[in-house]
C-alpha cells in the first residue's frame, strides 16, 4: 500500500484560542462552543444580579415614597383636626358673643322699659 494513499488524520487547521497551538477543526469547534456556553452563563448571572439590584432599588424607593405619603397623610389629618378644633372654638366664641350682646340688648330694653 502506498503511504500517500493511506487515510490521513485530520490536519490541524485551527489555532487554540487559549494557547494558540495548532488544533483540529473539531476540537476548535468544541472549545468555541464551551466558551460560548460560559459566556452565556456569565451573561445570565450578570443579568440576574442587575435585575435583583434594580428590584431592591425599586423596593427601597417605593418604601421611601410610601413613608413620605404616610407622613403627608398624617400632617393632613393633623391640620384637619386643628381646623375642626378652631372651628368649634370659633363657634363657641361667636355663640358667647351673641349671647352677651343679646343679654346687653335685653338689659338695655329692660332698663328703658322700667
Amino acid at each position: 500500500m502506498n503511504p500517500s494513499s493511506a487515510v490521513k488524520p485530520e490536519a490541524a487547521t485551527e489555532r487554540c484560542p487559549w494557547c494558540d497551538g495548532p488544533i483540529l477543526r473539531s476540537k476548535f469547534l468544541q472549545i468555541q462552543m464551551r466558551i460560548a456556553d460560559q459566556e452565556r452563563k456569565k451573561l445570565a448571572e450578570e443579568r440576574a444580579r442587575i435585575e435583583a439590584r434594580i428590584m431592591e432599588e425599586a423596593a427601597s424607593k417605593m418604601a421611601a415614597i410610601a413613608a413620605e405619603r404616610d407622613q403627608a397623610t398624617s400632617k393632613v389629618n393633623e391640620v384637619e383636626a386643628r381646623e375642626s378644633s378652631v372651628r368649634q372654638q370659633a363657634a363657641v366664641e361667636v355663640e358667647t358673643r351673641i349671647r352677651a350682646e343679646a343679654e346687653k340688648a335685653m338689659a338695655a330694653v329692660t332698663t328703658e322699659r322700667d
